[in-house]
């Protein structure tokens, strides 16, 4: 006698929905229970900033640990260039963003100009020159002038086209002297190896060992822009666009504009698109698992993923400078 099947065409069907949905519960429950690592590339200028938004993102995210890398925008870029992990990179100029994105290495449609900024001319704060303006540096009195280095710098670029258009730039090459990055040339001036130095206002305003001598106009050097994207290679693209539009949040941009910045054009924010289907969720939510979307901490050794000549490593005011390749990435503490 014929054994009859267990199961019909219908009863399978049923069978296999529930599958499908259990399987998605499974890995969504798995995701949050998993830390995500989130690297994040940010100009040193940032650093307040990006330190100060962190717990208020991680906040009503407890699944998601921020670690981030400080250095001159233009070093990021090289880094990025050659393979460096990162999953956000947040520039102090727009140059830095445009070389990354002709690499084809910018994840489409979440590049955002997200903030500006101003130079600003700083001295010691003890110091008793008097230095009104940028044709003041060319004085005898100041023996030399702080900038950062204007290959890889943003701010040594715009401190560079600052002195071209008041027609200086000639007369104090001598007295110019390089910082790897906007923190170093104020320290620089801090520490009084410097009589005066070229920073980010914003910078200025974090210090307490320098004063404000001069603001120039600011139509003697191009818009300071600070654009933000994710990454093509990050394995966390949701969480990646979310941090990014966390960063117009009301409570970032409070943070953003306490410390001297000022809130770029709006944008609208970037978005995923949504599967449409059971098998759809299915299938994203096992592509987030091959992608590595439960990856765990990264721990700062992941730097040696890459190779990057940046010169020795320096501690400006406790965040790692022109870092090395083997101590790139900043652990939040």
């Amino acid at each position: 006698m014929k054994k009859k099947s267990i199961f019909s065409f219908p009863g399978s069907l049923v069978l296999m929905l529930v599958l499908v949905l259990g399987d998605r519960s499974n890995i969504a429950a798995a995701q949050q229970s998993e830390t995500t690592n989130l690297n994040v590339f940010g100009a040193s200028s940032l650093t307040n900033a990006l330190q100060d938004i962190e717990p208020l993102y991680e906040q009503s995210r407890p699944n998601v640990d921020i670690t981030y890398n400080f250095a001159a925008s233009g070093v990021l870029a090289n880094q990025i260039l050659q393979g460096a992990p990162a999953d956000v990179f947040f520039s102090a100029s727009e140059g830095a963003l445009d070389t990354v994105e002709t690499a084809s290495l910018l994840l489409p449609g979440t590049r955002r100009d997200l903030l500006n900024n101003r130079l600003a001319i700083v001295t010691p704060a003890n110091s008793t020159l008097s230095v009104s303006g940028v044709q003041d540096l060319t004085n005898p009195q100041v023996s030399r002038v702080a900038v950062g280095n204007p290959s890889n710098v943003p701010a040594g670029q715009y401190a560079q086209e600052l002195l071209n258009n008041f027609g200086v730039s000639q007369q104090l090459q001598p007295k110019l002297v390089f910082g790897n990055n906007v923190r170093d040339v104020l320290s620089l001036v801090e520490t009084g190896q410097a009589d005066a130095g070229i920073v980010y206002i914003t910078d200025a305003l974090q210090s307490n060992q320098v004063k404000v001598a001069n603001i120039p106009p600011t139509d003697a050097y191009s818009p300071i822009i600070y654009p933000v994207a994710a990454l093509q290679r990050t394995q966390i693209p949701e969480t990646a666009i979310d941090y990014i539009n966390f960063l117009s949040s009301p409570q970032a941009t409070d943070v953003f504009q306490r410390l001297g910045f000022t809130i770029a054009r709006s944008t609208p924010p970037v978005s995923v698109p949504e599967p449409t289907s059971a098998l759809g969720l299915l299938a994203l939510g096992a592509m987030g698992v091959g992608l590595g979307l439960k990856r765990k901490k990264a721990s700062v050794t992941s730097a040696n993923l890459y190779s990057v000549t940046c010169g020795p490593m320096t501690k400006v005011s406790g965040v790692l400078s022109n870092v090395t390749p083997t101590n790139n990435l900043v652990q939040k503490g």
